[in-house]
C-alpha cells in the first residue's frame, strides 16, 4: 500500500479530523467508435454484456431472468476505470487506525481499445489509462485517421492541482476488466492495471515542449528549475490545439496488447472501478454498521479495526480522543465489515480483496469503489428478493454451522471474581428456577488493576489462587446442575513477571521461538493496550498457531470448558513484519479471519483427540522450535538436550507428575546423544499417562523444520492452506451448503448437532469469518443509550451484520465500556440493564457482562428486583427456543439471519428503508420493538405493508392489527417487563410462543 504508521505520543486533538482519501473523481472516457462500436456478448449461458456508443459510450450488464434490468452498468459517457499510485500514511492507537491517502500519482482519463469475447467464454475490456487527457485524446486519435468519439471532462479540468506552468506527465498503463460467468446467478469481474510508461515525445509545434524535460525519472516530479517566460502561453496554445506531444504509431503497441511492457516507473497501487447507481437506490449491508443501515450519501471504509469509544456520541468521543490519539472511533469504524452490499432495487456486489477499500455512495448517480491494490476482483449477484441474495451471497463466502443444542437450554451468566462469589450467584438463580444454560468466566487466567478498570492477565493458565477450588468445588457443582463453562481467550501475550503465580510464560515461550509479529527491525511488536503492552501471534506463521492451538486445547482440558470467547484480531499494525512475508496492507483485514479458523480448529482436532481417548489429562504436547541462535558446540548440545527434557518433564508433569517422572527415569546416565535420550524417555512418558500424540521437534531441524510439522503430531506436511485464505485470497471454496471445504477447515455437521459441541465467539470478523466462527458478538457498547455507541448500536450492528452472513449474533446485556472519571461517567443504571435484558431475550444468545468496572454498574445480582427481571426475560428467551433451534437450522442452510431487519421480508416498503434500529423481525413470525431510550413507558410501531394482507397480534394484550396496503403506524405500551413483541395472527409459531408464555405464568 506503500503506508507507514505514526506513533502518536504528543498533546491529542479531542476532534482530529477526518482521515484523508483520493478525491472523488469522474474521469473521462476516450474511444473511437470506428474500432469499437456497438457490441452485444453473451458471457456464459445466463448474461450479457453490451457496449453502448450512442450514450458516449457505456458498459452494461443483464441477465436473462430479467433482461430489461441492467444488473451492472456504467456512468453513461464516464470513464469507469482508474488508477494511481498511492501514498498512505497510517495513524494506529490501541488498534484504531487513520489512513490518510494521497495520489502521487493519478491516471485518471480512460481509454476503451477493445471489447471482445475472451476464449472461455467470458468478457473482456482493454484499453489504457493516461494521466493526461491529451495523451488520452491523441491515442484515440491514432488509433484511425479519425478524431475518436466519447464524452469526459472539459480539458479545462485537467489543470486542476497543476503548476500553471508545467505540462502534463504523459504517463499510459494499460488495464483489463474482465468478465466471467461463474454460476446461473454470478458474474465475477477481474480488474488489473499494468504498471505505468512514460509515453516519447513526439514532433510538435512548439520544439521548446518537445525537449523540455517534464518528468524526473520516476515520473515524480518536473526537473525543470522553472519555465521560461514564454512557456506558459506557448503551452497552453499548444494544449488546446490537437495535442502533437505524444506520437501514436509504434511506440504504444505495446501497451495495448496483452504483455504488460516493461515498468519505468513504480507500479500503480490504488485502483477504482466506477458505476451507476440513481438517486431512488439505497444501499444496505458492508458487514456490522453501528450507525447507519442505509449507506446511500456516505463514503464507507473497509478496515478492521477497534470501533473506537463514542464513535461520534459526545462528550465521550472528544475525550477519548484526547487520552489516546483517535480512540474514540467514528460512525463508520467497526470491527467487521465486510465488502458488500445490497440495494433496495435488488443489485448485490462483492469483493475479494482484503485490502483496505472505500466504497464512495456519496454522489445520487453512481457508485465508485476504490481498493488499496492494483487489481480489483469481486462479484455481482442476481436475485429477486434479498433472501436470495443473501443465500447466494452466503453459498459464495460461506455459511455458519449449527450451534450445539446446549446453547438454547439458557441465559450464559458473564462473572468474575473467584470461586465462591461464582458459587453463590449461581445458587442464587438455581432456587428461583433461572434457565442457564453455560457460566462464563472470563477471568480463569486472573485479574489485574489498570487505567481501564479490571483486565485480565493474557497468559492462558488458570489462576489457582484467583479461582481456588475450581476442580474441587465449581467444576462438580456445573456439571451436576448441567451448566457448561466457558472462558476466555485473544491472539496477544503480555508479561507476566509482576504476577506471582505465574507458572509459565507464554510469552518468553513465543518470544523464543518466534512465533510473534514482529518490528520491521526483527523484534517483537508490542502494541499498547490501556496501562500495559502484549504482543501478538504470527497467525501465518504454521508452527506458531499450531503451538497457539495447543495452548488453548489445554485450557478447554483443563477448565473442563464448552466454549470461549476469542476476542481481539483488529489490530495488525500496517508497519509490521510477518511470517509469510506478505503485506499488512492484504493481511490486516485477513487476521481476523486467521483467527477464526484456528479457533474453529481447535474445536475439531480437541473433540477428535477426545473421541480417540488421546488428549488424556492434557492436549497434545508440542514443544517450540528451538530458536536459531541456539548456542554452538558441545555447551550447546547440552544445554539443548537439558531444555528440552526439562520442557517434556515440566509438561508432563503438569499433565499429572507420573508421567514426567516416568520419562526422567528412563533417561539413562552419562553422556548420551540427545536422540537415544528422547528414545528412551518418551515411550515411557506415553506408556505411563496415555500420550501417544506427544510430539517433539527435531532439534537438527530448526524453525524451518518445526513449521512444518502436522497440528495433529506426526511428521507429515501440513496442508499448503493452513493459511488458505492468505495462499488464495480470490478464492472461497465452500461445499454445497455454503460451509467452507478447505481441508483442515470447520466442517459442517449433519443434522442435529453434537451435545457436546463447543461454541467460541468473537468480535472482529471480514467476509470468510462466518463460516469458520460459530458465534458472533458486537463488542464493546457503552453502558449508554446513545445511538452511536450504546445500546442503539448494538441493534444497528446485529441487523447489517445479519446481512453479510453474520446469522447468529449477539451483545453484552447492559453493555461492557464503564467511564468513571471526576469529569466525564458513564455507569450502567438499573433501567438500561433491564431494557437490555429484554433487548437480548430475542437475540440467539442470552448473555450478561459485569463490564469492565464491575462495582460501577448496577448488575443482574444487584438487587431482587434486578434478579425477578433476569428470570423473567431469561424465560422469555426461553419461551421461543423451539422457534430459535429452527432458525438456526435455518441459517446454516441459507445464511439467512436470525435477527433481520424488516427490508429482509419487506423490501417494497420505502418506509421500512428508513428504520436503523426501531424495530426487527426474529425469523418471519414474530417482530419486536424494544424501548431503547430512557424513561419511556411505549413505543412507536410500524407494520409494514404487504401483499398478503397479513395480521399481527400483540402477545401481551391479544389485540391484532389488520395491514393495509400501505402499512400502518401507532403506539403501545412496553412497560418494564413487557416490551413490545408481536407474532402473525395465523402463525403456528406465534400459537406456541404464546402458549409457553402462559405455561411460564409470564402472560
Amino acid at each position: 500500500m506503500g503506508s507507514s504508521s505514526v506513533d502518536w505520543k504528543r498533546l491529542n486533538s479531542p476532534f482530529p479530523p477526518p482521515p484523508r482519501s483520493l478525491p472523488a473523481f469522474s474521469p473521462s472516457l476516450h474511444f473511437n467508435e470506428q474500432d469499437v462500436g456497438d457490441i452485444e456478448l453473451p458471457i456464459g449461458q445466463h448474461f450479457v454484456l453490451n457496449w453502448e456508443t450512442a450514450c458516449g459510450g457505456r458498459l452494461s450488464v443483464r441477465h436473462e431472468d430479467d433482461p430489461t434490468k441492467l444488473q451492472w452498468a456504467t456512468p453513461p459517457g464516464r470513464g469507469f476505470v482508474v488508477a494511481a499510485q498511492g501514498e498512505a500514511l497510517v495513524e494506529e492507537s490501541r488498534g484504531s487506525f487513520a489512513i490518510h491517502d494521497t495520489a502521487a500519482l493519478l491516471l485518471p482519463h480512460q481509454v476503451v481499445t477493445h471489447v471482445r469475447r475472451t476464449p472461455d467464454g467470458g468478457a473482456e475490456v482493454h484499453g489504457v489509462l493516461c494521466s493526461d487527457w491529451a495523451a488520452a485524446h491523441a491515442i484515440v486519435a491514432g488509433q484511425r485517421s479519425g478524431v475518436g468519439g466519447g464524452r469526459g471532462c472539459p480539458r479545462w479540468r485537467c489543470w486542476a492541482g497543476r503548476a500553471w506552468w508545467r505540462p502534463p506527465r504523459q504517463l499510459v498503463a494499460p488495464y483489463w476488466l474482465t468478465f466471467q460467468e461463474t454460476g446461473t446467478h454470478r458474474l465475477t469481474f477481474h480488474l488489473r492495471v499494468a504498471p505505468p510508461s512514460l509515453l516519447p515525445p513526439g514532433p510538435s509545434a512548439f520544439p521548446h515542449i518537445a525537449t523540455l524535460p517534464h518528468c524526473s525519472s520516476d515520473g515524480r516530479a518536473p526537473l525543470s528549475p522553472g519555465p521560461p517566460a514564454w512557456a506558459p502561453f506557448a503551452w497552453l496554445r499548444s494544449y488546446w490545439q490537437s495535442s502533437a506531444s505524444v506520437r501514436p504509431s509504434d511506440p504504444l503497441e505495446p501497451l495495448l496488447s496483452n504483455s504488460p511492457p516493461t515498468p519505468q516507473h513504480p507500479p500503480l497501487n490504488r485502483v477504482g472501478l466506477i458505476y451507476s447507481s440513481n438517486a431512488a437506490e439505497r444501499f444496505f449491508g458492508f458487514g456490522e454498521q453501528f450507525s447507519f443501515f442505509d449507506c446511500k450519501g456516505r463514503r464507507v471504509s473497509v478496515l478492521v479495526q477497534e470501533q473506537g469509544l463514542g464513535r461520534g456520541d459526545q462528550p465521550i468521543t472528544a475525550a477519548a480522543n484526547f487520552a489516546s490519539h483517535r480512540s474514540g472511533g467514528t460512525p463508520d469504524s467497526t470491527y467487521a465489515p465486510v465488502p458488500f452490499y445490497l440495494t433496495s432495487q435488488m443489485r448485490c456486489l462483492f469483493l475479494d480483496n482484503y485490502e483496505p477499500a472505500l466504497f464512495d455512495l456519496t454522489a445520487p448517480d453512481r457508485v465508485a469503489v476504490h481498493v488499496h491494490a492494483a487489481d480489483m476482483r469481486g462479484s455481482v449477484l442476481v436475485g429477486a428478493s434479498p433472501p436470495q441474495l443473501i443465500e447466494r451471497y452466503t453459498a459464495v463466502v460461506g455459511r455458519m454451522r449449527r450451534l450445539p443444542d446446549w446453547v438454547h437450554a439458557g441465559a450464559i451468566v458473564g462473572m468474575q471474581g473467584g470461586t465462591e462469589r461464582v458459587l453463590g450467584v449461581l445458587r442464587s438463580l438455581a432456587e428461583l428456577g433461572v434457565p442457564v444454560a453455560a457460566v462464563w468466566l472470563q477471568d480463569w487466567c486472573g485479574q489485574r488493576k489498570t487505567s481501564f478498570g479490571k483486565q485480565l492477565w493474557w497468559n492462558w493458565e488458570l489462576d489457582t489462587d484467583h479461582y481456588a477450588g475450581w476442580q474441587e468445588q465449581l467444576r462438580p457443582y456445573v456439571e451436576e446442575h448441567n451448566i457448561r463453562i466457558m472462558t476466555y481467550v485473544n491472539p496477544y501475550l503480555a508479561d507476566v513477571s509482576a504476577k506471582a503465580n505465574a507458572r509459565r510464560s507464554l510469552l518468553a515461550e513465543a518470544l523464543s521461538a518466534g512465533y510473534l509479529v514482529t518490528t520491521r527491525a526483527g523484534g517483537p511488536y508490542f502494541i499498547e493496550n490501556t496501562s500495559f503492552h502484549a504482543a501478538m501471534v504470527d497467525l501465518t506463521n504454521p508452527a506458531a498457531a499450531a503451538w497457539l492451538k495447543d495452548v488453548i486445547k489445554t485450557m478447554l482440558h483443563t477448565c473442563g470448558a464448552a466454549g470461549y470467547m476469542a476476542d481481539f484480531g483488529e489490530a495488525l499494525p500496517f508497519d509490521a513484519c510477518l511470517h509469510s512475508g506478505e503485506s499488512p496492507d492484504s493481511a490486516h483485514n485477513l487476521y481476523p479471519e486467521l483467527w477464526a479458523r484456528l479457533n474453529a480448529e481447535v474445536f475439531e482436532e480437541y473433540a477428535a483427540e477426545r473421541q480417540e481417548g488421546r488428549c488424556g489429562a492434557h492436549a497434545p504436547l508440542r514443544l517450540p522450535a528451538q530458536p536459531p541462535q541456539e548456542p554452538a558446540g558441545a555447551g550447546g548440545a547440552a544445554l539443548l538436550e537439558e531444555r528440552v527434557l526439562q520442557a517434556v518433564a515440566d509438561e508432563l508433569a503438569a499433565a499429572g507428575g507420573s508421567a514426567g517422572e516416568a520419562a526422567l527415569e528412563a533417561v539413562p546416565e552419562g553422556d548420551v546423544p540427545l536422540a537415544d535420550c528422547l528414545d528412551q524417555a518418551l515411550p515411557a512418558a506415553r506408556s505411563a499417562h496415555n500420550l501417544e500424540a506427544l510430539v517433539l521437534p527435531d532439534p537438527e531441524a530448526g524453525e524451518a523444520e518445526a513449521g512444518k510439522r502436522s497440528p495433529a503430531g506426526g511428521d507429515q506436511e501440513l496442508p499448503q492452506d493452513s493459511c488458505a485464505v492468505a495462499a488464495d485470497k480470490g478464492r472461497i471454496e465452500t461445499d454445497a451448503c455454503g460451509h467452507g471445504g478447505e481441508e483442515g477447515s470447520a466442517k459442517r455437521l449433519e443434522a442435529g448437532a453434537e451435545e457436546d459441541d463447543g461454541v467460541f465467539f468473537m468480535r472482529a470478523g471480514f467476509r470468510g469469518s462466518p463460516r469458520l466462527a460459530r458465534l458472533f458478538w458486537l463488542g464493546d457498547q457503552m453502558v449508554s443509550w446513545q445511538r452511536h455507541d450504546g445500546i442503539k448500536s448494538a441493534v444497528t450492528g446485529l441487523l447489517t451484520g445479519g446481512l453479510a452472513g453474520y446469522a447468529y449474533n449477539h451483545s453484552d446485556i447492559g453493555g461492557y465500556t464503564t467511564v468513571v472519571h471526576p469529569l466525564i461517567r458513564y455507569r450502567r443504571s438499573e433501567e438500561l440493564l433491564l431494557r437490555w435484558m429484554e433487548l437480548n431475550a430475542f437475540t440467539t444468545i442470552f448473555r450478561t457482562h459485569e463490564g469492565n468496572i464491575p462495582g460501577a454498574n448496577v448488575q443482574f445480582y444487584s438487587s431482587p428486583r434486578t434478579l425477578a427481571h433476569f428470570r423473567r426475560c431469561a424465560l422469555l428467551h426461553q419461551a421461543w427456543a423451539f422457534y430459535r433451534r429452527q432458525l438456526v437450522r435455518e441459517a446454516a442452510d441459507t445464511g439467512l439471519p436470525v435477527v433481520r431487519h424488516l427490508f429482509v421480508h419487506y423490501p417494497a416498503d420505502p418506509k421500512v428503508w428508513r428504520l436503523t434500529y426501531e424495530q426487527f423481525l426474529v425469523g418471519t413470525e414474530l417482530l419486536v420493538v424494544p424501548v431503547l431510550d430512557r424513561a419511556v413507558a411505549g413505543v412507536a410501531v410500524y407494520l409494514p405493508a404487504s401483499d398478503a394482507g397479513e395480521r399481527w397480534r400483540h402477545v401481551w394484550t391479544g389485540r391484532e392489527w389488520a395491514v393495509p396496503p400501505a402499512g400502518t403506524a401507532f403506539r403501545v405500551e412496553a412497560a418494564l417487563g413487557y416490551p413490545a413483541v408481536f407474532v402473525k395472527a395465523e402463525s403456528s409459531v406465534g400459537r406456541e410462543f404464546e402458549e409457553n408464555l402462559r405455561a411460564m405464568h409470564l402472560v
